[in-house]
């Protein structure tokens, strides 16, 4: 026989011992056989798969060896060394050297082009195995990922055009090389949300399958990032009709567990686009997910600030405060409602204390035993809510409570049981126990009752008979806030023809109050409120005999309307001013 095709026989030979595939001899003729066989092998060497991929000893040795000697000796070991560049080894990553990366990908864009394929391979799997939104993954090797990315997307275009001969996975990273760029799912983005699933599209289902990328790869929680970008783009009605359910995947309630990191990042896109819509009714789902994963808007607003950014990547202001309002006013509810003697819901003071929610920049609840410990859901989940706000209150009944808030200069305690009186206070003269207590409010400080009605107060105020114009009268002037500015609130009688109300009590008045958006009367905590909420530059030259100056123009009506109301005059160029 030929020297060749005997050599050929003999290497055909170990091909056919490949792992569970028959003996050649019981295969030859038997085409069902050779057609299993040949599935196998191209299984095996059509896709991306590294050989010694799963050798973590081999790799982690190759890696650590480069970190000291910096080089690289031969190709098994820098094909080692790109498997494992996205891999952590003692606390760190090849990712997190800038030099040392380098060096690696030069030495894999060199030789030849079969050996630069066989580099591109595995760095390729690094990309898709990194921990990219694992909380523990460091800024650096993100940074460093980056650029992992960008060398495999050159490389891509350069191979495309030398290599002749390119495996089906190649092909298929050519057809998606949107996997290789900083928004590799966009692609999908619409099939995801139309098909209203947490699972892949079709497409990007058999491109991952036909690349080998493994089922924790952060592809999959990109894909849903993805889908609450589409939904962001949507308009306003339609937006609104996917929204509860995107808040549900963004939470994880779908079944499907998503990284924390994920979901922060998908409540808010969520949470932007919602405040940019023309009208914003509570949505308590948005809500509770944005305060449990992003936290409480107004304790914890560096983490609002840097996750919820607008249109411009500037802090999105209004969505916080959008936020932030919606849980003011929800535990306002609850304190009234809920921790409210008998739990009898006080319509009366709750419609008079939501009035002044915007003006309220910090609350806390000082709650009896009662309430501390009641193990109904609706107490569990307000104790969730007020987390971080809560005190124990000593020296009262089990049922009673204390409602805490601060406006400006001043504290307002008001208390759960009605037969107490209001209380307001000088907050820069507080009493020194009240003071220590809200200050170690995190840990759910003692408050005694006697030092919320302690001597030293500003007013001390009755809720006897119509009360409302009396409280006005004492709190409007020291707030420089008026809630029924533009409309006198409205009080009548409880009809009881049909019974009481629910949660009403004989000869209990009921207030009204209008729909229209009170402006608030001018005032320096006002001021920079709205300041600060719209992110504005100013300019304060009464102190040289000038004006107060807003330095912006007219393309926000609702911070031109808001500075009409309080006397600014526009004046085109220069910005807002007045005297």
């Amino acid at each position: 026989m030929n020297r060749f095709l005997s050599e050929l026989g003999s290497h055909l030979e170990q091909v056919m011992v490949f792992p569970r595939v028959a003996a050649a001899a019981e295969t030859w003729g038997n085409a069902e056989a050779m057609t299993q066989a040949l599935a196998r092998v191209r299984s095996y060497f059509d896709g991306p798969y590294v050989s010694g991929a799963k050798d973590g000893r081999s790799v982690a040795e190759a890696v650590l060896r480069f970190r000291t000697s910096r080089e690289l000796n031969d190709s098994r070991e820098t094909k080692y060394v790109c498997i494992g560049a996205s891999q952590e080894f003692s606390g760190w990553r090849i990712l997190e050297d800038t030099e040392l990366l380098e060096q690696l990908l030069r030495h894999a864009g060199s030789g030849s082009d079969r050996q630069r394929l066989r580099h591109f391979t595995c760095l390729l799997c690094s990309y898709w195995s990194f921990p990219r939104d694992d909380s523990e993954t460091s800024a650096a090797s993100s940074i460093g990922w980056v650029r992992l990315r960008g060398w495999l997307a050159a490389q891509r275009v350069y191979l495309e055009q030398v290599i002749r001969a390119k495996p089906p996975w190649f092909i298929a990273l050519t057809e998606h090389a949107n996997l290789l760029t900083d928004q590799p799912c966009k692609r999908y983005a619409g099939e995801l949300l139309e098909n209203g699933s947490v699972d892949l599209s079709a497409a990007l289902s058999e491109a991952l399958e036909t690349l080998g990328v493994g089922s924790d790869c952060w592809l999959r929680q990109e894909a849903i990032y993805a889908q609450m970008q589409a939904c962001a783009e949507l308009p306003d009605t339609q937006f609104q009709s996917h929204l509860g359910r995107m808040v549900e995947v963004a939470g994880g309630k779908t079944g499907f567990r998503i990284s924390r990191s994920i979901s922060i990042r998908c409540l808010a896109v969520l949470v932007s686009r919602y405040a940019l819509c023309s009208v914003t009714p509570e949505h308590i789902p948005l809500r509770d997910a944005c305060i449990a994963f992003i936290g409480n808007p107004w304790l914890h607003r560096a983490a609002w600030d840097g996750y919820v950014l607008d249109k411009s990547r500037r802090p999105d202001a209004t969505a916080r405060e959008m936020v932030n309002g919606w849980l003011k006013v929800r535990l306002i509810k609850d304190f009234f409602g809920l921790l409210s003697e008998d739990r009898s819901a006080d319509s009366r003071r709750l419609n008079y204390w939501l009035g002044f929610e915007p003006m309220i920049q910090d609350m806390w609840f000082a709650l009896g035993a009662d309430a501390l410990s009641d193990p109904r859901k609706e107490y569990g989940e307000f104790r969730q809510r007020a987390n971080g706000r809560l005190l124990d209150l000593a020296g009262s009944t089990a049922s009673n409570n204390a409602f805490l808030m601060h406006f400006g200069e001043y504290l307002v305690v008001e208390f759960g049981v009605t037969d107490n009186a209001c209380f307001v206070y000088r907050y820069d003269r507080l009493p020194p126990r009240i003071k220590a207590g809200l200050a170690n409010a995190s840990s759910i400080a003692t408050l005694d009752i006697a030092d919320l009605k302690a001597r030293g107060r500003e007013a001390r105020l009755l809720h006897n008979g119509s009360w409302e114009p009396n409280f006005d009268a004492a709190i409007c002037p020291l707030l420089g806030y008026t809630p029924s500015a533009q409309a006198a609130r409205r009080r009548r009688p409880v009809s009881w023809n049909n019974g009481p109300a629910q949660g009403a009590r004989a000869g209990a008045y009921v207030e009204y109050r209008p729909e229209a958006k009170y402006m608030p009367t001018f005032s320096h905590l006002e001021f920079e409120r709205f300041r600060a909420k719209y992110s504005l530059n100013i300019d304060d030259l009464r102190s040289r005999g000038g004006c107060l100056w807003v330095r912006t123009d007219t393309a926000d009506s609702r911070v031109s309307e808001r500075l009409q109301s309080w006397g600014f005059t526009y004046r085109p160029t220069m910005g807002w001013w007045k005297e």
